[in-house]
């Protein structure tokens, strides 16, 4: 079966069990925070997932393997200046949304928080279209994906848990999450 958790562990470069305990580490009850440029992928029924200083930054958290309790496989990226060019160190962005796109299927959550400097319609926009050097629009393509739950919010920090809910910041200029009216009119602005 193929997972988020195989198409993180063959970018990490390893395979099998060996893939779930470097990507995931230890089976922990702890939270693992994700620093400027990196990503962290769980496959456990107890890590929670976060990120802060979230500016002109954002985050893409992945969800998948739902088991009617938890998402089996969660992965958290902090997007450099919200650019898929060097949004994370040492990989490959487009590559990386390619392989969790190819992998995910009805049921699996993404979840699209821009940061403070980056919320309004037309800065998250810009940065929800970006282009691979094929002209794909990786983020975009993953956010509109048939049968996916999407989330887009607003905040300086977000916190996933293991069930697919999240937390964002408490920093009184957040947006917060979008309801559908103002997801359409996002969307509106990207394909203008």
């Amino acid at each position: 079966m193929h997972s988020i958790r195989s198409a993180i562990g063959s970018l990490f470069g390893i395979s099998g069990t060996k893939a779930a305990a470097s990507v995931s580490g230890e089976a922990s009850h702890k939270s693992k925070n994700v620093s400027m440029g990196r990503i962290v992928a769980v496959c456990d029924h107890t890590s929670v997932l976060s990120t802060k200083y979230l500016s002109d930054c954002s985050a893409l958290a992945v969800c998948s393997g739902w088991n009617g309790a938890v998402y089996e496989s969660r992965t958290l990226m902090h997007l450099t200046g919200s650019a898929l060019d060097y949004g994370l160190i040492e990989f490959d962005v487009y590559k990386l949304l390619f392989q969790v796109k190819t992998h995910l299927k009805g049921g699996d959550k993404v979840i699209w928080v821009a940061g403070l400097d980056c919320q309004s319609n037309l800065r998250m926009g810009i940065n929800i279209a970006q282009m691979s050097r094929t002209k794909n629009q990786p983020i975009l393509e993953l956010l509109q994906m048939n049968g996916i739950e999407v989330e887009i919010a607003g905040s300086d920090a977000v916190t996933i848990f293991p069930d697919g809910s999240f937390r964002l910041g408490e920093g009184v200029d957040s947006r917060g999450v979008l309801s559908q009216q103002d997801k359409e009119a996002l969307f509106a602005v990207i394909n203008e």
